[in-house]
């Protein structure tokens, strides 16, 4: 939904056949944008997030805490 509701508008309206043709184009442009919206919020946040963890435990091992 966070990626169709943007789209939304953009997409044409049909009726009957029309509709069920656009159907599939529909599925595969909003998988598309989902799947490169995770591959740059992956890169942007989570690895280094994982990176500054990784830091962390990595430093309370060393003291002996964990």
């Amino acid at each position: 939904m966070m990626v169709l509701m943007p789209i939304a508008h953009r997409i044409p309206e049909g009726c009957g056949m029309v509709s069920l043709a656009f159907y599939p184009l529909v599925i595969v442009l909003v998988v598309l944008l989902s799947l490169g919206i995770a591959v740059v919020l992956d890169a942007a946040l989570m690895k280094p997030g994982q990176a500054l963890f990784d830091r962390i435990v990595r430093r309370l091992r060393a003291r002996g805490d964990a």
